[in-house]
């Protein structure tokens, strides 16, 4: 039950963020306290039933990223970019929802 509650509230926030982000609405002075939470998401998994939850979770972070990335000058979001970069490779590499055919 309780790990239910913070999925369910980590995807509000994460979609939230997503569309504050790309409608420009995310000021930069909350950056340092949205990044930590977006890395986060960035990383969350759940084991429910036998089954990983946080494919959508995981998803709505990367498009924050994605408005963050069109939303800020590279000033503004340079001391968070080493963070964001490593959590997104991270992703990319380990999700096991993530469809990768080149091999």
């Amino acid at each position: 039950m309780y790990l239910n509650i913070i999925s369910v509230t980590l995807n509000f926030i994460a979609t939230e963020f997503k569309l504050l982000g790309r409608r420009g609405l995310l000021l930069p002075s909350r950056l340092p306290e949205v990044v930590p939470i977006v890395l986060k998401a960035l990383a969350f998994d759940e084991k429910r039933a036998n089954l990983p939850v946080g494919a959508v979770i995981r998803d709505s972070a990367c498009y924050v990223c994605w408005s963050f990335a069109r939303a800020f000058d590279k000033e503004v979001l340079q001391p968070y970019i080493n963070s964001i970069a490593s959590a997104l490779v991270v992703v990319t590499v380990f999700d096991r929802e993530v469809s990768n055919n080149f091999v």
